[in-house]
């Protein structure tokens, strides 16, 4: 009786050594298997990243490769008219002093919180001078010193202002509609036929910008008094304007 007893006793521990030893391991199974699929997630998405940084770089590299050759033909392209140029000169025996010098320039901030239309750039610019303001080969608006300080009003600014063409002939001065994605063409002589679509650039009078440099194009016309006034929607993307080009003639 005591041998069965002692035997059903050992059985019996031994059935639960091994239920305890069971569960035991499962849950080092469970905790070793969450383990190996937290680092299988974690590396994936890290591969993951990679990849997209890596063709998000790619494709950086393409674009900026592909703004390199424009630039180039637009070298190529100058360096022609500037030789016609210079020839007609020496023709007319009429040398005219004209030189452009461009400055890519860094953004540092906003001048006000809340008011996107005019920013703090790093640079200098000496007191009693405008600058032309660029976006590329687009019109961005001008700068200018302020209290030692070279600041820059993008076209939205209401102070921003200077001299353009619209369409074939008609001229007008542009100013800041409060708006970076418009600008407001005043001034328009009534006589002068301009038209919806009509491309804007600048008339190179105002010595802030040569002639030619794109604005825009004229999305709505009106009469104010004795001249016509046109709101323009702007070629140059001022959302978060990081680097500018500064012109000075």
């Amino acid at each position: 009786m005591n041998r069965k007893l002692t035997l059903f006793v050992a059985a019996l521990v031994s059935l639960l050594l091994l239920v305890l030893i069971d569960s035991a391991l499962r849950q080092f199974l469970l905790e070793v298997t969450f383990a190996i699929k937290s680092e299988f997630i974690t590396i994936r998405k890290e591969i993951h990243e990679t990849i997209q940084e890596h063709f998000d770089q790619k494709k950086r590299i393409q674009a900026l490769q592909k703004k390199n050759r424009e630039l180039f033909r637009y070298k190529l392209l100058f360096e022609d008219m500037k030789n016609r140029f210079d020839a007609l000169q020496r023709e007319c025996n009429a040398f005219l002093p004209y030189q452009v010098h461009l400055q890519l320039v860094s953004v540092i901030s906003y001048t006000k919180f809340g008011d996107f239309t005019s920013l703090w750039i790093d640079t200098s610019i000496p007191k009693n001078t405008l600058y032309g303001v660029l976006d590329g080969d687009k019109v961005a608006g001008i700068a200018m010193n302020e209290k030692g300080h070279a600041k820059v009003l993008l076209l939205g600014n209401k102070k921003c202002s200077f001299g353009v063409v619209i369409g074939a002939k008609a001229n007008g001065i542009a100013i800041g509609s409060g708006d970076n994605r418009y600008i407001d063409i005043r001034y328009i002589p009534t006589y002068q036929k301009i038209h919806i679509g009509d491309e804007v650039v600048t008339n190179g009078l105002d010595a802030i910008f040569v002639y030619g440099i794109r604005v825009g194009k004229v999305v709505r016309i009106a009469n104010e008094g004795s001249y016509q006034v046109a709101r323009v929607r702007v070629y140059a993307d001022l959302t978060h304007p990081r680097f500018l080009w500064l012109m000075k003639l």
